[in-house]
């Protein structure tokens, strides 16, 4: 028999239980089953509007979810990922874990629900059409290899570019990336702790964090996260200031993010970029990349009342 938990925060026992679980999933599927983001913000226990659905049986955790409130307009949407061991598959765990996701969606008054899925795993499909979710939105990852050298990308005379301080540049990033992505509700409301949290990460390194900055701010950053073991660096967050847009920041910075992950012993590179963002696809295609997958936002509305 299994049962389901609704938590705010992940305890000092589950945390093990669910990287287990991850790991396992990672191995067989070859993906991550859940994104950075909402994970690292229910396992700090310092966000709101973040839980996690735990779903067990025989005292062994077979199903993750993440969910997360964000708000829009009209009613907000509950934002979610999910994960089933790879030898509970095939059961019914899935499908309890999406009623559940529902059902907190429906407690928290929301008018919409969005599941993520990575790279289309098997089943996936037949189970957002079983509960009445249709594709909504399109996230690409793209590759490249890194050349051994790289066409010029200078920046603007006033700018320079050096290496994030972490405690001094914390408030005025935070301010910068919020702006950049004000429209994005997941990039554009970070606070003091999504950044802490990601700053005492073992993947990061401020030599790796590029910002741009005039004399008297920043304006512009290409955040990289490099892979030693498998030699891939991936362009974590990249953003330029509105005001300094059409000077050629964004291709510039790219270009000097790759050439600074080649340096460091990178052989291949990665970002990811939403399918509708054309401009930003045409300039990374132009620079060398190519489609590697898509992960697909599966969405449902609902009726309450």
């Amino acid at each position: 028999m299994q049962t389901i938990r609704v938590v705010s925060q992940l305890s000092a026992d589950d945390l093990p239980l669910v990287r287990t679980l991850l790991d396992a999933a990672r191995q067989r599927d070859g993906v991550e089953a859940i994104g950075e983001h909402k994970f690292l913000r229910v396992s700090s226990g310092q966000a709101s509007g973040v839980k996690a659905i735990l779903v067990s049986q025989d005292e062994r955790l077979v199903g993750y979810a993440n969910v997360e409130r964000f708000p829009i307009k009209e009613g907000g949407r509950l934002s979610a990922e999910m994960v089933v061991h790879p030898d509970a598959r095939r059961q019914g765990t899935a499908s309890r874990m999406l009623a559940a996701i529902v059902d907190e969606a429906m407690a928290q008054n929301v008018d919409r629900v969005d599941i993520w899925a990575y790279r289309q795993l098997p089943g996936t499909r037949e189970l957002a059409t079983k509960f009445g979710f249709e594709p909504s939105r399109t996230l690409l990852e793209i590759c490249m290899p890194l050349p051994d050298a790289f066409e010029d990308a200078p920046l603007p005379a006033d700018v320079t570019l050096r290496s994030f301080r972490p405690g001094q540049d914390d408030a005025e990033w935070l301010a910068l990336n919020n702006l950049v992505f004000e429209s994005h509700p997941e990039q554009g409301n970070w606070d003091a702790e999504d950044l802490a949290v990601r700053l005492k990460q073992p993947w990061f390194s401020a030599a790796d964090f590029l910002v741009a900055a005039k004399p008297d701010r920043l304006v512009a950053y290409d955040w990289l996260k490099l892979d030693k073991a498998t030699r891939v660096g991936e362009i974590y967050v990249i953003g330029v200031h509105p005001a300094e847009r059409r000077r050629h920041f964004g291709r510039a910075l790219t270009i000097l993010g790759l050439e600074h992950m080649r340096q460091h012993g990178m052989d291949t590179a990665s970002a990811y970029v939403d399918a509708l963002n054309s401009s930003a696809l045409s300039m990374y295609y132009s620079l060398g990349f190519a489609l590697d997958h898509t992960d697909l936002c599966y969405s449902k509305l609902l009726k309450h009342g």
